[in-house]
Parts: C-alpha cells; sequence; structure tokens
C-alpha cells in the first residue's frame, strides 16, 4: 500500500527551478533538492503525510537542515553568501509559512561581498558530496570547511583569521586520523604524512622554544616562500633554535611553523594564557608571528581541504 505524500517546497528569495540541482538525505527523507542560483533558489522535497502530522520536531529538523545546506551551497559556487529577503514554506495544500525570522546569517560573513574559495571545491561531483555528506557521522569535514570559509572573511582581524584557520585545521585533522585519541598523536600522524621524516615535539620542547621563535618571526623579514628553502637566513635562524632543544635535522621548518608554533599559540590563546587582544597593532611581533602560521594554515588547507570529501574519505 503507497504512502500518501506532501510536496514541500522553501522559497529562498525568489522561486527557480534549475536543471543542474543538488540532492540529500535526511533520515528516511530522501532526494531532498536543492535548486540554487545567485541569491535566490529553492528547497523541495516530498514528506508522508502520517508522519508530518505526529512529529513537528522532525520536520523542523529537516528544514533546518536543507537551509544550512543551501546556504553553504551558495557560498561555494558564487564566493559570497546569500543575501537574505525571504524564506518562505509552502505545503502542497497552499499553506503558507514565513520562516524568515528563524534564520540569522553568521554576521563575519554578512560583512563580506566575497570570499575566496578554492577552484577545488567547485566541481560539480565535490559539491554534492559535499551537500549531501552525512550529518553527525562526518560533522568534523564540514566543520573544517565551514571554519576556513570564514577564516576568509575577516583577514582584516589577524587573531580571529588565526583562530578560524586553526579551527578548519583542527576539523582537518580530526577527519584524517578519527581513531588516534588525543590532539598529540593526530599532529603526530598529520606530521608523519604531510612532512615525511619529521616529527611533532613534546609539550616541553614546544613551550622552551616557542617564545623564541615567536620573536624571530615577528621581527626577521622575509617571503613566506622561503620557507620552502632550507638554506634561507629565516629557516636557518629557526634551525639554530630548534638545536639547542633538539635534533634540529628531524624537523621539518615549515611543518614546524604551521603545526607546532601553531599549535603552542593556539594553547595560548584558547587556554587565555596570553590576552586576547582588545586593538590589533600590526607592527606588534606576536601578531606577524601568528600570521606567518595563519598563512601557512590557510595556503595548506586551500590546497588539500577538497581531499576530505574525495570518494576516498567520505
Amino acid at each position: 500500500m503507497s504512502t500518501t505524500r506532501d510536496l514541500v517546497k522553501i522559497i529562498i528569495n525568489k522561486e527557480i527551478i534549475v536543471e543542474d540541482y543538488y540532492t540529500f538525505s535526511y533520515s528516511h527523507t530522501r532526494n531532498i533538492e536543492l535548486h540554487c542560483k545567485n541569491n535566490k533558489g529553492m528547497i523541495l522535497f516530498n514528506l508522508s503525510k502520517s508522519y508530518a502530522r505526529t512529529s513537528e520536531q522532525y520536520i523542523n529538523g529537516l528544514i533546518n537542515e536543507g537551509i544550512k545546506r543551501f546556504f553553504l551551497l551558495h557560498i561555494l559556487l558564487y564566493n559570497k553568501p546569500l543575501k537574505l529577503n525571504t524564506i518562505l514554506l509552502i505545503t502542497s495544500d497552499g499553506k503558507e509559512i514565513d520562516f524568515t525570522d528563524n534564520v540569522e546569517t553568521n554576521s563575519l560573513l554578512l560583512k563580506s561581498n566575497f570570499i575566496s574559495i578554492p577552484e577545488s571545491l567547485k566541481s560539480k561531483e565535490l559539491l554534492q558530496r559535499v551537500v549531501s555528506i552525512c550529518k553527525s557521522k562526518q560533522d568534523s569535514k564540514i566543520a573544517c570547511l565551514n571554519a576556513f570559509i570564514i577564516s576568509r572573511t575577516v583577514p582584516q582581524d589577524s587573531v580571529l583569521c588565526f583562530f578560524y584557520s586553526w579551527m578548519s585545521f583542527n576539523g582537518f585533522y580530526n577527519s584524517l586520523f578519527p581513531n588516534d585519541k588525543t590532539d598529540t598523536k593526530k599532529l603526530g600522524s598529520f606530521i608523519n604524512q604531510f612532512f615525511h621524516g619529521s616529527r611533532f615535539l613534546t609539550a616541553d620542547e614546544r613551550k622552551r622554544v616557542g617564545k623564541r621563535i615567536k620573536v624571530v618571526l615577528g621581527q626577521e623579514r622575509f617571503n613566506i616562500n622561503d620557507l620552502d628553502d632550507n638554506n634561507s637566513n629565516i629557516c636557518i635562524s629557526i634551525r639554530t633554535d630548534l638545536s639547542k632543544i633538539t635534533s634540529s635535522n628531524s624537523i621539518n621548518i615549515k611543518g614546524f611553523i604551521m603545526v607546532d608554533f601553531a599549535y603552542y599559540l593556539r594553547c595560548d590563546l584558547f587556554h587565555a594564557n596570553h590576552p586576547a587582544p582588545i586593538l590589533i597593532l600590526n607592527n606588534d611581533y606576536e601578531i606577524r608571528a601568528m600570521m606567518v602560521s595563519q598563512k601557512l594554515l590557510d595556503q595548506f588547507l586551500a590546497e588539500n581541504i577538497y581531499a576530505l570529501f574525495s570518494k576516498t574519505t567520505t
């Protein structure tokens, strides 16, 4: 016996239908369609009438999930957040419900007219995997992507930029190494995979060298690409400081700044060992050092974040 079903439409700013729509599933509701164009679109799904009458919580969850995925899709497609005017829910019997006041866009996104999204995230196949990813099972991947997007809306705020870049990186290595139980083990696995032959420093080593490296990175003048050259002045200077606490030949300098030093800064900031600034001074050596690490994190994520949604990792 077939079940009678309701067609539900969620109109975002303006009703449209596109041929190359995207789909996702929410629990037992399959093939939810996301029709997305520049600053407008629609979400379509069929809902069992018998189930709809008994679970308002389920319906609200489905709608909320659809809107979140639509907003993410819009940013990835058009390099900007959707400027929301109205969200209207329409059932098959013509009932209309204004959903606009239920949605509040991240204030950082509202300030941005352009967000640089890597081309590697724009293929139809990859976008379909992003919007269809299972909730809860793969939350760290979406957390990584969302934080990466937000980090690119706040380049003028050094601390926020670093904060969201680290959040994104945290989602990245959590996704890659789910079986490692601690940050230390996950970051050790990350270093071993992406910076072959190097290792993650111990907490004592990071503490002993962190303050000195902060001064070196903040005061010396160099190009970020110099960190790829072991014979550059900046690499020699950092290796000299590392050699005082460990065998520096086993440490990849770029990996050290991107991972070990960033983790050192993260602990200082997130654990309130270092006061969050109420005023950003660009000539502050600590801020300059932080932004070196942030640039490496951003560079790495821009080149590799797509891999989280490849066929071999989803």
